[in-house]
């Protein structure tokens, strides 16, 4: 049989190290998905994101209303009247008989008029549209902002349960060490076969508590899906990310950008409320059949037109222009005091976030100390309990200390990456 030479079985064997390297790499990416990702699917999924659409379809058929406005106005008009008495002529004129004027009388007439000056109020209505798109618009990001702090919650309450759920799995599988090791010394005599019902009591807590957490995991995930409209399951991971907190103190609240918004609606409504007494310049015109026409001494049936210019202008409305106004005006202050409360709220929130990020952050240097203390511990109860002076119900307790120091470890560092998270959403940067 020929020998394979070194190198080439070398690059084999290195190529398929490669291939199965990259293989584990992919599939672990196809099981890892951004909290960006979520949110930006959750963004698009929610039944709410569909009004867009309607808004600027509204939006669009409020422009058309206010752009017909400016256009000749045109009505068909017609009447018919019957009066008990007509205009007479008393005179006796010789060889002329003067007509008698019918009763009866006829009209029918088409109207247009064209506005040419109405104060710019079609320009304050185009505003105020304008800013209604834009409030609802917001109004619907506010919403969607909620929304945002729904899944963070969401997925750090996963992570949580990830980290809960692995420790207790390393736990699991150390007692399970343990125990073969033990029963391997109750077998010869070393150690009394009584002491290893602690160890399995300890072992069907853990089984619980991994019971307990598998089903609030699959719980979780289910809620992340409905949401995010992604299908998430319990093999994917959350990739959380470590956005770094940021001095930025512009508002990017959509809140407060709403406010502002209807702020400048209130504005608008004030010039429009203006403009309504303004003079109102427009041109008419009029033609029509009738009996009589504009000849009012023929008693025949006749056509006739007009056209002319007319002015209109509320000279005295007992000040309802200006009490609407004013009410108007109050509006607008009644919303500064509401941004000035929420950014009092949010600054309070941003102190306090700060504040839970310094104070997990210390927690975690003080659960390392802790952990490396208590693993020493451990470790002299494990040889305690192989020379029979400590029970195994006192190695399982000192086991016990061990995981919940290493659990509150990791819950510590989930809060102050949800610290974190809280901040970037408080600014509004989410």
């Amino acid at each position: 049989m020929k020998n394979l030479n070194p190198k080439r079985h070398f690059a084999k064997t290195l190529i398929i190290a490669m291939v199965l390297l990259l293989s584990q790499l992919y599939m672990e990416a196809q099981r890892q998905i951004s909290l960006k990702t979520l949110i930006d699917s959750a963004m698009n999924y929610y039944p709410i994101h569909q009004q867009t659409q309607l808004y600027q379809q509204a939006y669009e058929l409020r422009n058309q209303q206010i752009k017909q406005d400016n256009l000749p106005q045109l009505e068909l008009n017609g009447k018919a009247t019957y009066q008990n008495e007509v205009v007479g002529i008393n005179l006796q004129i010789p060889n002329y008989s003067i007509p008698e004027f019918s009763k009866d009388q006829y009209r029918i007439s088409l109207d247009l008029q064209q506005n040419i000056y109405s104060g710019n109020s079609s320009s304050h209505r185009q505003s105020i549209n304008d800013l209604q798109k834009q409030s609802q618009l917001k109004q619907m990001e506010v919403e969607l902002y909620q929304l945002k702090r729904s899944l963070v919650e969401l997925a750090f309450a996963l992570e949580f349960v990830q980290q809960q759920r692995a420790l207790n799995k390393t736990h699991r599988d150390q007692l399970q060490i343990k125990f073969t090791e033990f029963t391997a010394l109750v077998q010869n005599g070393s150690m009394l076969a009584s002491q290893l019902d602690a160890l399995q009591l300890e072992q069907l807590k853990l089984e619980q508590a991994l019971t307990e957490l598998s089903s609030e995991r699959i719980r979780i995930c289910a809620s992340i899906s409905n949401l995010s409209g992604l299908p998430i399951d319990t093999s994917m991971h959350i990739d959380l990310g470590t956005p770094l907190p940021t001095a930025q103190k512009t508002q990017n609240r959509p809140e407060y950008q709403l406010m502002s918004l209807q702020q400048q609606s209130l504005l608008k409504s004030q010039d429009l409320n203006y403009s309504q007494y303004l003079p109102r310049v427009y041109a008419y015109a009029t033609a029509g059949y009738g009996r009589p026409g504009f000849n009012y001494l023929s008693d025949e049936f006749d056509d006739f037109y007009l056209v002319g210019l007319g002015l209109n202008w509320k000279i005295w409305n007992w000040q309802d222009g200006k009490k609407d106004r004013e009410v108007l005006k109050i509006n607008s202050q009644i919303i500064e005091t509401q941004k000035e409360s929420f950014d009092l709220n949010l600054q309070n929130s941003l102190t306090q976030y700060q504040q839970e990020m310094l104070k997990q952050q210390e927690l975690v240097k003080q659960d390392d100390k802790m952990i490396q203390l208590q693993t020493n511990i451990v470790k002299t109860a494990d040889h305690q309990l192989k020379n029979g002076s400590i029970t195994s119900s006192a190695y399982v307790d000192e086991l016990q200390k061990l995981r919940q120091y290493q659990m509150a470890m990791e819950t510590h560092k989930i809060r102050e990456k949800l610290a974190v998270v809280n901040y970037i959403w408080a600014l509004g940067l989410l």
